[in-house]
């Protein structure tokens, strides 16, 4: 099976991390997996890198997690052929791969976060590449929320599910005091600093 796994925006984060390890477990099983993004940070690419994957950027200026770039559409049409299967991650990737990939060839999409549209919904973009889509994996709440209030077919959508495992933690019984631990990135969709002003308004604050 000959996957291509299209990114929009590589970054180190947890919807990256989770195709790396997802497309690095389908490699061990004899799944040859193609990584393509459309922008990246520095520390993305060297996410790949230290895992041994070679990552092919198209190299936009700006983010395209989010945005349309037909710039990109037409990189990966020329990337798509052989390929069995495509998975792209994140509205740009999915709109540009809904747009490049030959009418045969099954695409499929997949969503982590709620939608942080750069000037209101693109509806009718969205519409198209959705037409193309065969299913679109979304991984929260708010993101099929949104979707739908925007008339995407409910048949379409498939809840998606972590590709990383359970992580053992100590019992609780053994954790010597109440404490609140926040393992996340460092990033303002992520809530950090809404955690730290509620935590701001506890009485009886534990140890952070």
């Amino acid at each position: 099976m000959r996957t291509v796994r299209v990114i929009g925006n590589v970054e180190p984060g947890g919807g990256q991390l989770s195709a790396l390890r997802l497309g690095i477990a389908l490699g061990r099983r004899g799944w040859d997996a193609r990584f393509l993004a459309g922008s990246a940070t520095a520390a993305g690419v060297e996410l790949f890198r230290s895992h041994g994957v070679e990552l092919e950027v198209y190299g936009a200026s700006r983010s395209l997690q989010y945005e349309c770039d037909e710039g990109f559409s037409t990189w990966l049409a020329a990337r798509l052929g052989g390929a069995d299967l495509v998975h792209a991650h994140q509205f740009g990737a999915w709109w540009a791969t809904a747009r490049a990939a030959p009418a045969a060839l099954p695409v499929v999409g997949s969503e982590h976060n709620a939608y942080q549209w750069p000037a209101g919904p693109p509806v009718g973009e969205l519409r198209s590449a959705l037409d193309r889509l065969d299913l679109l994996f979304v991984h929260g709440p708010t993101a099929r929320e949104q979707l739908l209030a925007l008339g995407v077919d409910p048949a379409l959508l498939r809840e998606g599910r972590s590709a990383i495992g359970p992580i053992g933690v100590m019992q609780p019984a053994l954790v010597p005091a109440r404490r609140l631990v926040y393992a996340g990135r460092l990033h303002h969709e992520k809530g950090a600093d809404l955690l730290l002003e509620a935590v701001a308004l506890l009485r009886d604050r534990p140890p952070l």
